[in-house]
């Protein structure tokens, strides 16, 4: 067979040199009275009517010298000659880049738009004043969302000019405040603490409904999800994220809030001491018209969230230890007289998720639901019907016999042997065709949610499955799936820079 002839090697691609421009001695003249600051000189290059423009093939000019090397006499006398609105604007924003307060104010009195310019960019910056400068010359404060958008990449220099503005511009005072309450709930929703302080510290209301501030910023929803559904305040979403911190600092009580429908909002992940708080100050668990409790219902479909996903094996079930805080919420609920009063819908899916579950983990829940009559006989047997909840209650009651025997023969708890598991070799995982349909379908629920939280904000995935953005984010988390860092979606909507979407990477053991 004959050998085939290679390739032609491809040429190493060549970036074309930029041309050199053409020599132009009053110009390189007064670049170089720039560059060594000889203001006076430069003065009387101008009064004598000589030219201080660039040709156009010049990539340095007088004024960005002059902004580099922070020279303010000579940046206005520049600016006071300057005839081009863009050159002026230009300025503004290099001045806004390089956090030099001085020229920002010096290009705006000598007639640079603060249109050229977002009052994100401003609010970004460490420094507050600049900010204020441009809201001082007319920048919309309103307009595009600029405080909400700075609070939520976490400038808190952005509270000062916030502040500033409030007082200068009382007319702003209600809108400014539905921006101040829209970053308090993405604050919560972010659980960052510090941030939620200072936004209340500046008199947010956190019991204001209203969107967040990813879901202001993209009106494009689901068609399954408008915009009521999406609303929320700050004190719900303290609740869903578990943040007991946070609703103490908000000063939750009967009084003022609807403790029942915190304790519904809060039991969709398990959360024991903002249960047990939440139950302290009065919330009723038992909410329904027939005398059942939603919150429980809510629990026992989530009695198969482990308390850490770090060591969670998919391939095996969750035993009592590993699912610790699901059941100090079960049992936080029914030690204050929650009932569980399902429909057939809420049977099945507590059945399922009992069945992730040894049968050590499963039947600590049976057995509270039995003998505490936490449900009647009827739901129970209902529950356990299926053969697979059949073969957890044998295998218990074979287990509690055999212990019963050792009790009653004196033999008591037999000794555990001496295992060589350290120095024996692992025996490999034979996986099954069911595990491994298993496996394929997890995989492609792993693509499916990921290509999901790198396209839209997490609360609107959460929305569209039906769950809170924090169940979202914690079943990322044990699947493996990287999420866009804080400020993501906001940096993206002001058209900054944001990271490239990484590749999903297969599931580890």
């Amino acid at each position: 067979m004959p050998h085939s002839s290679p390739l032609p090697a491809r040429p190493p691609s060549v970036r074309p040199k930029r041309p050199k421009p053409i020599p132009n001695p009053e110009a390189d003249h007064v670049l170089r009275l720039c560059r060594e600051g000889r203001l006076f000189e430069l003065e009387s290059w101008i009064a004598d009517s000589q030219s201080i423009a660039m040709p156009a093939d010049y990539k340095q000019s007088p004024l960005r010298i002059a902004i580099q090397a922070g020279f303010h006499s000579l940046v206005e006398l520049l600016l006071r000659h300057e005839g081009s609105q863009a050159t002026k604007d230009e300025v503004l924003a290099t001045a806004i880049r390089l956090e030099q307060t001085p020229i920002v104010e010096l290009a705006l009195q000598h007639g640079a738009s603060v249109k050229a310019v977002p009052l994100l960019d401003a609010l970004l910056q460490p420094k507050a004043d600049m900010a204020i400068l441009l809201i001082d010359h007319g920048a919309d404060p309103i307009i595009d969302h600029p405080f909400p958008r700075a609070f939520q990449a976490g400038s808190h220099s952005a509270l000062r000019a916030f502040l500033d503005c409030r007082q200068r511009r009382p007319e702003l005072a209600e809108q400014l405040q539905t921006h101040l309450d829209m970053a308090l709930r993405k604050a919560c929703s972010d659980e960052s603490g510090r941030l939620t302080g200072l936004l209340a510290w500046a008199g947010t209301n956190p019991r204001a409904r209203g969107l967040s501030t990813e879901d202001d910023l993209n009106p494009t929803h689901s068609k399954y999800v408008s915009d009521a559904e999406l609303e929320t305040t700050a004190v719900e979403t303290a609740c869903l994220t578990g943040s007991l911190p946070m609703l103490r600092s908000f000063r939750v009580s009967a009084e003022r809030d609807d403790l029942s429908a915190l304790l519904r909002t809060a039991s969709y992940s398990p959360k024991p001491d903002l249960t047990r708080w939440l139950l302290r100050q009065g919330a009723n668990p038992n909410d329904k018209d027939n005398g059942g409790s939603t919150a429980l219902d809510h629990m026992l479909q989530a009695v198969d969230r482990p308390d850490s996903y770090s060591f969670w094996d998919s391939r095996r079930k969750l035993g009592p230890d590993q699912t610790t805080r699901a059941f100090a919420t079960f049992r936080a609920l029914t030690e204050n007289g929650a009932l569980w009063r399902p429909d057939p819908d809420n049977i099945k899916r507590v059945r399922r998720s009992l069945l992730q579950l040894t049968a050590d983990g499963a039947m600590q829940y049976l057995r509270l639901l039995k003998d505490r009559a936490i449900c009647d006989t009827a739901t129970y047997v209902e529950l356990i019907r299926t053969p697979a909840m059949r073969t957890i209650l044998h295998s218990s009651d074979r287990d509690t016999r055999r212990q019963e025997g050792r009790r009653r023969a004196g033999m008591g708890t037999p000794p555990v042997a001496p295992t060589k598991s350290a120095t024996a070799r692992p025996v490999p995982v034979v996986q099954t065709q069911a595990e491994k349909q298993r496996l394929a379908a997890l995989e492609q629920y792993r693509q499916q949610l990921f290509d999901e939280v790198w396209s839209l904000p997490t609360q609107k995935v959460a929305n569209h499955h039906g769950v809170s953005d924090v169940a979202i984010a914690k079943t990322c988390k044990r699947l493996q799936i990287s999420k866009p860092p804080r400020g993501y979606w906001a940096k993206k909507a002001a058209g900054l820079p944001v990271p490239e979407r990484p590749i999903l990477t297969p599931l580890s053991s």
